[in-house]
């Protein structure tokens, strides 16, 4: 058996509910037909009303949708609501405020339009007056909004409410979502107080350090259920500033080209030496004599005085090569140049930009004084900062500096050192306890 469905025309199909209908004809724009329908409504209730309101709203005629709010035997919590939300899209914050303090009952979504349209306009101080306001009556945000009255006391600078509001966060049980986390961490960042970034307060069992007595954790007050041997990367932040924009690059040229341009420019500039000797602007070299082509340059006059000749072609010589020595001398860097030479190779190149580059290693086995002595020596050659962390299943070093710098000491530890030379021994298992491994690289442009 089939059900026939008659269907009205001009309304929409997928319901014959009037309140679906004034719904559906106010999203679509045609307020004509929705207050048609929601006249012929015989039992109006919050759902049509709220659809006249939200559609009297959304093209700006509040005149309109204060006669249809008056016109409400009982007004709804949401009706207030649509009401807020519509004069806060338009930006009337006073009378958002006026409208606000007038409502009898207010609940989580009221907070939230007010909190969102103040921090929209950055008028922080009337955001958190919402927050305090909402705390008081015992109504709690869930933990987006979280996020964004953290944006509220960021905005404000005030670090001591920030303490109170990540206090409350860890009471209420935020601190275990990972993007709230992260964001009560970057706040406290944000206003420099790295000392009550509670980094690591998760990882106790209470939650934050009152139980923890002169800065010993015991094995009791931690969740080893949350430290496992996989690293959490934090979501990167982008740098406050513009990054520079990248510099012209030189034409690279393959090397034939290369030596085929610099044949063309030694000739040119030999044959502009020529021409100067030819007009006479230039002496004329003189003629290179050594001992073994004398005959052939001089001719007869290597005949006549051959003693005083040989005399004058040595000393020559000898003057040449002191000549050059001195040179290298003169060229020659001090004891104090030597460091400064080898931080501007490092550092001080002009198609590279200044940024640090943090980088983990992690070895199964860093107790040997060699193994030590190796990751130390090459970090402070390659003028590298860092610290290591040394147990006995697995070890873990963190270096930071230059590009250049974190990757010539990649190179040197993961490829050049020979880690199974420092336990003397060659058999398969010093080789897999000497292993070497990178498990993080992250960079932040200065």
């Amino acid at each position: 058996m089939v059900n026939h469905v008659t269907i009205q025309p001009n309304i929409n199909p997928l319901s014959q509910d009037l309140d679906f209908d004034v719904i559906w004809v106010c999203e679509n724009g045609r307020f004509c037909d929705a207050v048609d329908v929601f006249e012929a409504n015989p039992e109006k209730n919050v759902v049509s009303y709220n659809a006249m309101l939200c559609g009297y709203l959304g093209i700006g005629d509040f005149m309109s949708a204060w006669k249809m709010l008056d016109k409400m035997d009982k007004k709804h919590v949401a009706s207030w609501n649509a009401m807020i939300n519509g004069y806060m899209k338009v930006g009337r914050i006073r009378e958002t405020c006026e409208l606000f303090d007038e409502m009898p009952k207010r609940n989580e979504v009221s907070y939230t339009i007010m909190i969102l349209g103040c921090v929209g306009v950055s008028k922080f101080e009337k955001a958190w007056r919402w927050f305090v306001d909402m705390r008081r009556r015992g109504v709690m945000l869930d933990q987006k909004m979280f996020l964004v009255v953290l944006s509220v006391v960021i905005g404000l600078d005030n670090v001591v409410t920030l303490a109170n509001l990540v206090t409350l966060a860890m009471k209420v049980g935020y601190n275990e979502d990972v993007v709230l986390g992260t964001g009560i961490l970057n706040a406290f960042m944000r206003v420099g107080n790295f000392d009550m970034a509670l980094r690591d307060a998760h990882l106790l069992r209470t939650g934050t350090y009152g139980d923890v007595v002169d800065g010993i954790v015991t094995n009791e007050q931690l969740k080893f259920e949350m430290i496992t041997l996989y690293v959490e990367h934090p979501r990167p932040i982008e740098p406050p500033t513009e990054p520079t924009p990248p510099s012209p690059q030189p034409l690279k040229l393959t090397k034939k080209e290369q030596k085929k341009l610099q044949t063309q420019r030694r000739l040119a500039r030999d044959k502009e030496r020529q021409e100067m000797i030819r007009q006479g602007l230039v002496e004329p070299p003189k003629p290179k004599v050594k001992m073994s082509n004398l005959m052939k340059v001089l001719g007869s006059e290597a005949t006549q005085h051959p003693t005083k000749l040989e005399m004058d072609i040595r000393s020559t010589a000898a003057r040449c090569e002191q000549a050059h020595v001195d040179m290298n001398i003169a060229r020659k860097l001090t004891p104090e140049e030597h460091p400064e030479k080898k931080e501007r190779e490092l550092f001080d190149d002009p198609n590279i930009a200044r940024e640090t580059i943090v980088s983990v290693y992690k070895m199964n086995d860093l107790s040997h004084p060699l193994t030590r002595f190796k990751v130390d020596v090459n970090a402070q050659e390659n003028c590298l900062t860092g610290c290591a962390v040394i147990s006995e299943g697995v070890s873990v070093f963190v270096v930071e500096g230059g590009k250049k710098s974190i990757k010539q000491y990649g190179k040197l530890i993961l490829r050049r050192i020979d880690w199974v030379a420092a336990g003397k021994k060659e058999d398969d298992e010093v080789k897999m306890t000497m292993k070497m491994m990178v498990i993080s690289l992250s960079t932040s442009v200065y």
